[in-house]
């Protein structure tokens, strides 16, 4: 007579979870779930001139930054060569041209002396 045989989803003890419950609570995070990056070879150019620019609300970090753009470095050559990793630099570059202090543009380009103007929605971040 053969024995039976106990699979996985007789072994495993089943409860019922109320989902609504368990993912009701209003904690908020301490930090956002997802980095916010710009493309390395995107093309940064200042949306202010220099003398525009509100330098007294920035901090160090954001200052350097800004004055490495001139219009034709890509993102690639500005976060290198600081005292902070490359990915904090994209990062406090990214929440600039989430700020509106930054355009990235394309570095192809296309049809004309013009680069083409990159649209990324940093609110979803």
């Amino acid at each position: 007579m053969p024995r039976p045989r106990l699979t996985d989803i007789d072994a495993t003890a089943r409860r019922q979870i109320d989902v609504a419950s368990a993912f009701a609570t209003n904690e908020v995070p301490t930090r956002p779930a997802v980095r916010e990056l710009v493309p390395l070879d995107a093309v940064l150019i200042l949306a202010y001139e220099r003398s525009a620019m509100p330098w007294d609300e920035l901090n160090e970090l954001e200052a350097q930054l800004l004055l490495r753009v001139d219009g034709r470095a890509r993102a690639m050559d500005i976060v290198n060569g600081n005292a902070v990793t490359p990915g904090e630099c994209a990062s406090e570059l990214a929440k600039l041209a989430r700020r509106g202090m930054l355009k990235l543009e394309a570095p192809v380009r296309h049809d004309g002396p013009e680069a083409i103007p990159l649209e990324i929605d940093f609110t979803t971040l």
